[in-house]
């Protein structure tokens, strides 16, 4: 699970003392399911902007056939 957003720094020091992960985990039948879930918190403040960047530049490439990103690492003919 990754949580973002406003609320992910404000988790930071709950993730490190062990409170969060203590009250994930104690959801009765579900613990033995969220015991085994992987939760991250997502730091970076842009990923939202970054994610919608990156969709639009994959759907722009698709549309029109280009990429300016995949030109950019294309290696050189051997």
């Amino acid at each position: 699970m990754y949580v973002g957003g406003g609320i992910a720094p404000k988790l930071l020091k709950k993730m490190q003392d062990g409170a969060f992960i203590k009250a994930f985990i104690d959801k009765g039948r579900l613990s033995d399911l969220l015991v085994q879930t992987p939760v991250r918190l997502i730091l970076e403040s842009r990923a939202a902007l970054m994610g919608a960047a990156a969709y639009a530049e994959a759907r722009a490439a698709e549309l029109s056939g280009h990429s300016e990103r995949a030109q950019s690492v294309q290696m050189a003919p051997s």
